[in-house]
């Protein structure tokens, strides 16, 4: 059986008021709050002068389509069949920055890209790019198992 001051310290414990946050820090809260209203309010006000004014609206952002796929090695000695390989993937548009998709062991990879046509270039080992790129079409709803083959000569 717990002693007397056992059973004082659970009740003190259970009994203790809720913690308040400083005064300070309720004041800073307020103030983040209100500011994200403003900010709402001064959106929405710049959105209904565009409309009166007839103004062009600023282009919708493209939603980012999924793309997975594999890193394949493909050649070699006879009869062995196309394995997954540690590289990396470039997907390329026209004009556009490169952007790298780190493959793991397996030699599979899964990123985003807004919907579009990239050049797809395989990456193995280090920086020696595989062969000629592949062009590839990104749909909207996204692409899935592409493999990207670099072949040993």
């Amino acid at each position: 059986m717990p002693d007397i001051g056992e059973l004082l310290a659970a009740e003190a414990v259970r009994r203790r008021p809720a913690h308040q946050p400083a005064f300070a820090s309720l004041v800073a809260r307020r103030r983040r709050r209100d500011a994200g209203v403003r900010t709402a309010a001064l959106a929405v006000l710049l959105v209904a002068v565009a409309v009166v004014l007839g103004l062009p609206r600023a282009a919708e952002p493209v939603a980012a389509a999924p793309v997975t796929g594999t890193l394949r090695m493909v050649g070699g000695p006879c009869c062995r069949p196309p394995q997954g390989i540690a590289g990396t993937v470039w997907f390329q548009e026209p004009g556009g920055p490169v952007v790298e998709a780190v493959t793991d062991r397996d030699g599979r990879f899964a990123l985003t890209l807004a919907p579009g046509r990239y050049e797809v270039t395989g990456v193995w080992p280090a920086d020696r790019p595989c062969w000629d790129p592949v062009s590839v079409v990104v749909p909207p709803a996204g692409l899935r198992g592409l493999e990207v083959d670099c072949h040993i000569r």
